[in-house]
């Protein structure tokens, strides 16, 4: 079975500032640079999912190999950590956004959709971002201007991306759009609400989710070592 992919939108008080700071970069050392994104086949018009449906799109589901060079796991384990040692982060006051997906990570999604370059002009490394206070108005700002995309065209790529789909207009279709909308909108949504409240943003990629009720003294992410994207 596969696991869903998360992109996680923390508050950052001035408070927890130099904490996560040092955390973050921690998380940073190593990390590479954006891989490049291959045309996508255009999904088929297909019946609506069935048992059968992934062997009648083979091939479509390339968005998981892009995953796996998008995904970079310091990030990953750093999710992780706060989650367990920090339960209150969970809460609507400290995750102010969440996106998930299906056998994909969100961050796959936007970046076929609006192209690389565009995603690489987004602040931080691989979607993954920590924004003091000071520097949200202006991460909103760019942020702003790089999602100014066109929806049809945004849409239709991003869509190649995900696990399901259906007849252009059907429920399966509509469900499509509402999720890469959601993608779209994600992070823009985020800084408006930490900027709203004079706060920090940080933004983390992770395959699935951590079990909470892990020991703090045990390792967050032993139970996710073997992440299988399909």
């Amino acid at each position: 079975m596969g696991v869903e992919g998360v992109w996680w939108f923390f508050k950052v008080e001035e408070s927890d500032w130099t904490e996560i700071k040092s955390e973050f970069d921690r998380a940073v050392v190593g990390v590479g640079s954006l891989p490049e994104v291959q045309p996508f086949l255009l999904r088929p018009v297909a019946l609506p999912v069935t048992p059968k449906y992934a062997e009648a799109v083979a091939g479509v589901l390339a968005g998981a190999e892009l995953g796996e060079r998008l995904f970079y796991r310091p990030f990953h384990e750093l999710a992780f950590k706060i989650l367990i040692e920090k339960p209150d982060w969970e809460s609507d006051e400290r995750l102010v956004e969440l996106a998930l997906q299906s056998r994909v990570l969100p961050t796959v999604v936007l970046m076929t959709g609006i192209d690389r370059k565009r995603f690489a002009q987004l602040p931080g490394y691989l979607g993954n971002m920590l924004l003091h206070p000071q520097e949200v108005a202006s991460a909103l700002e760019l942020v702003s201007h790089t999602l100014d995309v066109d929806w049809q065209s945004y849409s239709t790529k991003a869509k190649c991306t995900l696990d399901y789909g259906g007849p252009p207009g059907s429920d399966f279709d509509r469900d499509a759009d509402a999720d890469v909308a959601q993608i779209l909108h994600v992070l823009p949504n985020a800084l408006q609400q930490v900027k709203n409240d004079g706060a920090g943003l940080l933004v983390l990629s992770s395959w699935g989710f951590p079990d909470t009720d892990t020991p703090q003294n045990c390792d967050p992410v032993a139970e996710s070592d073997d992440i299988e994207f399909f």
